[in-house]
């Protein structure tokens, strides 16, 4: 996993830098001009574009490591439990957890998916999923 985002980030750390710094400087030059809402724009977006560069390498990247680690295990989308593998691998569909027997269960079958569960509950967690998988 590691190897793998390191040579993601080595492939695109020096052009993500390059333009950073190139829009950081061209906007700083923006902050000279005549115009105050030229200059308070200029400003704004250079400190934008450098949090959005700083962002980008270290949270974005951090949650990257994480997702990858959550993908490697097999662990579902819904909610990152190891409880929740994926169906494809065998012996472990996600049955022990609400959220991914809701997620997974076939059209029609929300009632078997959700055992246990009030039915008012179920068709709330089921309304969402559909709505979540139509987007």
């Amino acid at each position: 996993m590691g190897a793998r985002l390191a040579k993601a980030l080595g492939r695109c750390a020096l052009s993500i830098t390059y333009t950073t710094l190139t829009d950081v400087a061209a906007f700083g030059l923006g902050c000279m001009g005549t115009l105050p809402a030229v200059r308070y724009f200029c400003a704004y977006a250079a400190v934008a574009v450098a949090a959005d560069f700083l962002y980008q390498v270290t949270f974005f990247v951090a949650v990257l490591a994480i997702d990858e680690r959550r993908t490697e295990v097999g662990a579902s989308y819904c909610c990152c439990s190891s409880c929740c593998t994926s169906s494809n691998q065998p012996g472990n569909s996600g049955a022990n957890c609400r959220s991914c027997r809701v997620a997974n269960a076939p059209a029609g079958e929300a009632d078997s998916a959700t055992r246990g569960v009030s039915s008012s509950e179920a068709l709330i967690d089921l309304k969402r999923t559909r709505e979540l998988a139509n987007q």
